[in-house]
């Protein structure tokens, strides 16, 4: 098995990040994670919720370090886009979908959000909460395949 079958998940706040137009940026202690692992892993966004007072259109997810994947922005890659539906209190945001899975660097310090509409233009939101699963990779079963896979 490539994947360690235990993962870590974080929770996010935005209210807990520095917030400059669309990008949230979190410190992050990487004590919360297990340190036995490989030094690469899987990310992805397994739940999130966005409410913001005038924002009726999907809300963009995109994570900036992700190691195997490119996007014509240079804000980051999709990790998810969040789907609108209209509430007495604002517009609310709720996730689902296959999570997408980038690869990363494992127990990262910071966490680098950013949020745009689908034309790219930059979200600010007023109210989020971002659950993110790391799944570590078996540093040797890693390596084995990827050497098996390795173009001449």
């Amino acid at each position: 098995m490539i994947i360690d079958p235990i993962a870590d998940y974080i929770t996010l706040y935005s209210s807990d990040a520095t917030q400059s137009g669309g990008q949230l940026v979190w410190n992050v202690n990487p004590d919360y994670m297990f340190k036995n692992r490989g030094q690469y892993c899987l990310v992805s966004l397994v739940n999130a919720n966005v409410r913001d007072i005038d924002l009726d259109s999907p809300v963009v997810v995109l994570y900036k370090d992700a190691q195997n994947a490119s996007s014509s922005s240079n804000r980051g890659v999709a990790l998810g886009i969040i789907g609108v539906s209209s509430a007495a209190a604002g517009y609310q945001h709720n996730y689902v979908g296959e999570p997408v899975k980038y690869l990363t660097p494992a127990r990262p310090t910071t966490i680098e959000l950013n949020t745009s509409e689908l034309d790219k233009s930059e979200v600010t939101i007023d109210e989020a909460v971002f659950v993110l699963k790391f799944e570590y990779l078996n540093t040797e079963q890693a390596q084995a395949y990827t050497l098996a896979t390795m173009y001449s």
